[in-house]
């Protein structure tokens, strides 16, 4: 039977207090359970994407390992095991974004644990570890930084996995052979930096650059050229930037191909810099 409201009147006797209590009570469950609800939701929909993202590279590391393990020709071998890599690169960036993305709907703020970091020698990290993959597909990565530090005052984790996103996904969708260049500069003012990262690949059509920040959203292209993930990647980085109060846009790179930019402020007082590649 649904809970009928008390209808206290002005009498304010002991029974209009009562009401009031029972109506105060029944209105605070009432909230609980429809925010037990929303949780619910939002996890069923979290564990969905998770089985999603997860299904393919799972699979397609499964089929390699069989394929090596039972075919006699060496270089065959080294493909699959190549091919087997590459997915365990994709599964360990996977579980970082979908941890991340855990926190993030939890109402975890990265700005909670800003530290001093220098750009310059995180996006060294970052392109580091992203010439690993584009040494499969025959990529090259190209980095070009300041000399001097450029300090920033941000969470280190989360802006790392942001920046791995973005260029992990260069990577990825450039054709093979194809170029990546990672870019950092500082502002013409000295205020601010701009992080550039662009490839040669086929791009996106002018229409869908605006919805490549959602977390859903991959273009067409994008998906007949590779089935796995739901552009979870660029979502996580697009929030994280948001949350530091940094600019992500996209836009296309004549003659061909992909650029994504990334702006926001650097720590006061940092030294200057001169860019060189």
């Amino acid at each position: 039977m649904a809970y009928a409201p008390s209808g206290v009147g002005a009498r304010g006797d002991e029974v209009d207090a009562l009401g009031a209590a029972l109506d105060n009570a029944h209105a605070r469950i009432r909230s609980d359970a429809e925010l037990l609800e929303r949780q619910r939701s939002s996890l069923q929909r979290h564990l969905a994407e998770v089985a999603h993202d997860l299904r393919t590279p799972l699979t397609s590391l499964q089929a390699a390992l069989e394929r090596a393990t039972e075919d006699p020709d060496a270089r065959t071998a080294r493909e699959l095991l190549a091919s087997a890599l590459f997915d365990v690169v994709y599964l360990s960036a996977l579980t970082d974004n979908l941890r991340l993305a855990s926190q993030l709907r939890d109402g975890w703020d990265p700005r909670e644990a800003r530290s001093h970091v220098d750009l310059a020698e995180l996006l060294d990290r970052v392109g580091t570890r992203a010439r690993l993959l584009a040494r499969r597909r025959d990529v090259a990565v190209e980095i070009a930084v300041p000399d001097a530090p450029l300090v920033v005052d941000v969470d280190r984790l989360a802006v790392e996995q942001a920046l791995t996103n973005i260029l992990q996904n260069a990577v990825t969708y450039v054709d093979c052979g194809g170029h990546v260049a990672i870019i950092l500069r500082t502002e013409d003012d000295g205020r601010g930096f701009a992080i550039d990262v662009r490839d040669d690949g086929p791009g996106v059509p002018p229409l869908e650059l605006p919805q490549l920040g959602y977390g859903t959203f991959r273009s067409d292209e994008a998906r007949q050229r590779d089935p796995r993930g739901r552009g979870i990647g660029l979502g996580i980085a697009s929030e994280v930037c948001a949350r530091f109060r940094w600019e992500l846009s996209f836009y296309p790179v004549e003659p061909r191909g992909l650029g994504v930019r990334v702006r926001g402020a650097v720590e006061a007082g940092g030294p200057p810099t001169t860019c060189t590649s």
